[in-house]
């Protein structure tokens, strides 16, 4: 009862309609690598790439390859 109620609250609120799960589910079926790879290219830009580390590094030789974008 939960999930379905905060499932249709969440809906209403942020699209002012109520979808079903088969809705949303082919919703995301429509998705196409051409549009994941349209989205990703927005996202990771090569000069405004970031790494934080957290832990016991020897320094950062071996992460630098991290922070190079391939493709």
């Amino acid at each position: 009862t939960r999930n379905v109620s905060g499932w249709n609250g969440a809906q209403e609120m942020l699209l002012n309609e109520i979808m079903t799960p088969d809705e949303v589910v082919a919703m995301i079926e429509r998705v196409t690598p051409d549009d994941l790879t349209r989205v990703a290219s927005e996202i990771f830009v090569k000069d405004k790439l970031n790494l934080a580390i957290v832990g016991n590094t020897r320094g950062q030789k071996r992460f630098k390859s991290l922070l190079t974008l391939q493709g």
